[in-house]
């Protein structure tokens, strides 16, 4: 799902990252979106072009809140930076039956990374 893409975008757009384990990452976020916010967040980013985004303060505790386009979520999960993230060392495992997360989005993933130091 989404916390795995999540680490691999970190990885493609930072490249401080030496090891990435990944169960049925999704390559395909046509529609993330969608799968992660609610009716009314998605009404008011179609409406206003932006939403405010809270979400919990892991180490302070609290709440923290951002304000983001659609364009910048869509830039978040960009995973090319992958091809030059030359000391990640990745490894992808995901099923042939997995009815959730198509298999060729490890297809996808391994050409993305071929630029890591190894992806198995």
């Amino acid at each position: 799902g989404e916390g795995g893409t999540a680490v691999l975008s970190y990885t493609a757009r930072f490249g401080d990252v030496t090891n990435v384990v990944t169960l049925s990452a999704r390559t395909e976020q046509s529609n993330w979106l969608e799968r992660s916010l609610t009716w009314t967040q998605l009404d008011t980013l179609q409406k206003n072009g932006e939403i405010e985004w809270s979400y919990p303060n892991l180490i302070g505790g609290g709440m923290r809140s951002l304000v983001a386009t659609r364009a910048d979520m869509n830039a978040k999960l960009d995973l090319t930076g992958l091809a030059s993230c030359k000391s990640c060392h990745l490894l992808t495992l995901h099923g042939s039956l997995d009815d959730e997360v198509p298999v060729s989005n490890a297809h996808t993933l391994q050409q993305l990374a071929k630029g890591c130091a190894s992806h198995e």
